[in-house]
């Protein structure tokens, strides 16, 4: 047998060998969740006894056969269960009341995964490993893969997968190991995301649940940077509205956090299609409208929807080694997006209008198409030639080209001058 995620070839002697190397359990398995496969080597110890252990081998039919106690069907079955079926025939078998059953030590599987990953496939791992390691092994998730909605499969249980908060909040239940199935499957991302910028370890975008809040979305970002003095979080959007750790966001918020101490003296930098591109001198309270204002005006190549505000981290203020700025998106449409508090240190880019709009991935004809106002999605990928067959015709990954964020988002969505429409594939089925 050949493993893919070695690329060697396992015959008896290589597998005996191999499984010298397995990983360990670090921590008790749990036997609610353990499924029982063949191969296993299950031990039956008779406590408070002189009878000696008994060892007994799971068949490739996953069978349990023993000349005197018969043969049992174990298939499906997980250790809490089969401690269930066995203890009383064993009991009646020995003349002994407590008897432990417990599995040997981590064996290898196959598992597949599917969805969302570089290289879906069948994979071999140790039921000691996590579902973690076998995205790995696939290439990991794509670029819109979902990180939070995985589904662990094949066991007594659907088991669910968020390697978002078993990474960040320690809660590795939610990476599970290997031993509780045997189906990996990888959604796309939703549309509900957050952004976690500023003063934080690992600024991201961070799909939204149902359970999150600001404290353990502030996690996901790596935390609070230990640089701050003083921090300030907020919504920004909201003339930037004080946050606490229990409250709850929505789709499309922006959370910032920055140090109140830093002095607020830096000039604002206005890209792009302005009349007075440069920097120019900040002051509080300023808003995007009074910065655009400050340099001259928009030309007439602008393109207002696609106003973009660039946020300076503290850590680039203090010039230290690793430099960012990160895109603020979804702040720049509707009758609000002039009226945006900037902050001293900002860059305002100003895009020009390009007049198309780029179609890719799973249509008939990837395109560049000229951009109508007003058109949504339906009206590109149509240009395009359509769907392909296996294309998810829902959704689409609709990407912004000023800040690289994209989102999947339905079919029925405008799209804005510049964006980029990638049709992906339609999620496999359960």
């Amino acid at each position: 047998m050949v493993s893919p995620v070695t690329g060697q070839d396992y015959s008896v002697r290589d597998s005996v060998r191999a499984e010298l190397q397995a990983p360990g359990y670090d921590r008790p398995v749990n036997p609610n969740l353990y499924l029982i496969r063949p191969g296993e080597h299950l031990t039956f110890t008779f406590l408070k006894t002189n009878l000696s252990s008994l060892s007994l081998l799971v068949n490739a039919e996953g069978m349990l056969v023993h000349p005197t106690l018969g043969i049992f069907d174990l298939r499906g079955m997980t250790l809490a269960q089969v401690r269930q079926k066995l203890q009383d025939p064993l009991a009646r078998q020995y003349n002994a009341k407590d008897i432990n059953i417990s599995v040997g030590p981590p064996l290898l599987v196959t598992v597949s995964v599917l969805g969302a990953v570089e290289r879906p496939g069948t994979y071999i791992g140790w039921t000691s490993q996590r579902v973690s390691d076998m995205i790995a092994a696939a290439g990991g998730l794509t670029p819109d893969g979902s990180s939070r909605r995985i589904t662990f499969s094949g066991g007594p249980v659907p088991v669910a997968v968020d390697l978002d908060r078993a990474t960040f909040l320690g809660q590795d239940t939610l990476n599970p190991r290997l031993y509780a199935g045997y189906r990996i499957e990888i959604p796309y991302r939703t549309n509900d995301r957050v952004q976690v910028i500023g003063e934080v370890q690992r600024p991201r975008e961070i799909e939204l649940m149902p359970d999150d809040s600001v404290a353990s979305l502030l996690k996901m970002a790596g935390g609070i940077s230990r640089s701050v003095v003083e921090p300030v979080v907020e919504l920004l959007g909201q003339s930037g509205r004080k946050l606490a750790n229990g409250d709850k966001l929505s789709s499309g918020d922006i959370i910032g956090v920055r140090d109140a101490q830093v002095a607020a003296n830096r000039p604002i930098l206005v890209m792009g299609e302005v009349n007075i591109p440069g920097q120019h001198a900040s002051s509080s309270g300023m808003t995007l409208a009074q910065a655009i204002q400050t340099a001259g005006g928009v030309t007439s190549q602008a393109n207002q929807a696609r106003i973009t505000v660039f946020r300076l981290a503290e850590s680039e203020e203090w010039d230290r080694t690793n430099r960012f700025r990160y895109a603020i998106d979804g702040i720049t449409s509707g009758s609000d997006m002039m009226s945006f508090p900037l902050r001293a240190g900002d860059s305002v880019f100003v895009p020009r209008t390009l007049g198309f709009v780029r179609v890719e991935g799973m249509v008939t004809r990837p395109a560049i198409v000229p951009y109508q106002p007003g058109k949504t999605i339906g009206y590109y990928v149509n240009a395009a030639g359509g769907f392909l067959p296996k294309a998810n015709r829902s959704e689409v990954n609709l990407s912004n080209r000023i800040t690289s964020l994209s989102t999947m988002v339905a079919v029925s969505t405008q799209v804005q001058d510049g964006d980029l429409i990638s049709a992906v594939p339609a999620e496999v089925a359960p």
